[in-house]
């Protein structure tokens, strides 16, 4: 089941890539910007970096547009990079989540953890720990002894409220 999960793990990411490839190809083609397509790559590649991220290609790229004298190409580079910002943020928790069968939140936490813990290769570990974990959770049966744990707990402290 580790394995399903990983390489499902492997296939979100995936996902993401093409996604992000698609939409910086799309964007940079729509403001006329020389090598779309392997400024488009850099992009996605660089997109899985959080501290670079889409910043570190669509900056110079709005920066290279104002120097040419494109003014309608620099908007449209500082609009494409927020909109594609936007999008990425709703919908990678989503695609994680399917795909690491997590709830869009948890894969949200684990991928916040992971960066806080290991920096840039936690946007990658967090959510495979998340899973790692989970996994051995439900193997050893965990899982159903904690919320056992926590209803005789809740119970507790309901009827002393009451």
């Amino acid at each position: 089941r580790l394995f399903s999960t990983l390489f499902r793990t492997i296939g979100g990411y995936f996902l993401l890539l093409v996604i992000t490839y698609l939409l910086a190809l799309v964007s940079l083609v729509a403001i006329d910007m020389p090598y779309a397509v392997v400024l488009a790559l850099v992009a996605a590649v660089l997109d899985f970096l959080p501290v670079l991220g889409l910043s570190a290609t669509f900056i110079p790229v709005a920066l290279y547009m104002a120097v040419t004298g494109n003014v309608v190409g620099t908007v449209g580079a500082v609009v494409a990079l927020v909109a594609m910002t936007v999008i990425r943020r709703f919908i990678e928790p989503t695609i994680l989540g399917s795909a690491l069968r997590m709830h869009p939140m948890a894969t949200l936490f684990s991928i916040l953890v992971g960066i806080a813990l290991f920096g840039l290769t936690g946007f990658l570990l967090g959510p495979v720990l998340m899973v790692i974990i989970t996994e051995t959770l439900a193997q050893f049966q965990f899982d159903r002894k904690l919320r056992t744990w926590f209803g005789r707990l809740l119970d507790q402290v309901s009827v002393t409220k009451e």
